[in-house]
C-alpha cells in the first residue's frame, strides 16, 4: 500500500470516527429539547443519528461474524498452501549474456 493510499484510507477511518462521535454528542447533548411535535427538525436529526448508530453496528457485528467464521475454518482446516516461488532464471539471477 502506498504512503498516499495509507494517508487517504486513515483520513476516512478518522472522518467516520468523527462522524459517529458527533451524532453521540448531539445526541446526548438534544435529548431534553423542546419539540415543536411536527416537523421537528432536531427529531428528524437524532432520527438519522440514531439509524446511522445502527447501521454501523449492524456492519460491525457482520463483520465480526466473518472474521470469527474465518477464523475456526482456519484453525480447523489444513495449513494455507504458501505461495511458493517457481525457481526461474530472474529469481536465481542467472546472467544472460550472449
Amino acid at each position: 500500500m502506498t504512503a498516499k493510499l495509507r494517508g487517504i484510507v486513515i483520513l476516512m477511518a478518522l472522518l467516520v470516527c468523527f462522524a459517529l462521535l458527533f451524532s453521540c454528542f448531539f445526541m446526548a447533548y438534544e435529548a431534553g429539547h423542546i419539540c415543536c411535535r411536527e416537523r421537528c427538525a432536531i427529531c428528524c436529526l437524532v432520527s438519522f443519528y440514531q439509524s446511522l448508530l445502527k447501521t454501523v453496528c449492524t456492519v460491525l457485528i457482520v463483520l465480526g461474524v466473518v472474521m470469527a467464521a474465518f477464523c475456526v475454518l482456519w484453525s480447523l482446516g489444513e495449513e494455507i498452501p504458501v505461495l511458493r516461488i517457481c525457481p526461474t532464471l530472474v529469481v536465481n539471477k542467472v546472467k544472460l549474456s550472449n
